[in-house]
């Protein structure tokens, strides 16, 4: 999957599950403080990865993941190849 492919699928996760705003997500966004993104929110996502990208996402690693660019960064670094 390409970075574009990957940006606009976690980008359609954020607006049709998460319901954020499409306009607030940048890839300088804070998940927490400017998304508000809760901790079941961040359990839909590891889901989300997991059914439809191919792998587990490490809860340790998820710890690490404070913006939309950490998260585009974690799914291309650890992608199936």
């Amino acid at each position: 999957m390409t970075r574009k492919e990957i940006e606009q699928q976690v980008n359609r996760f954020f607006i049709d599950t998460l319901e954020f705003e499409e306009s607030a997500i940048t890839p300088d966004a804070n998940l927490k403080e400017e998304l508000g993104m809760t901790s079941v929110d961040a359990v839909e996502m590891r889901l989300h990865i997991y059914k439809h990208l191919g792998f587990q996402p490490q809860k340790k690693d998820m710890m690490n993941i404070r913006t939309v660019r950490d998260v585009y960064d974690y799914i291309e670094q650890h992608q199936p190849k």
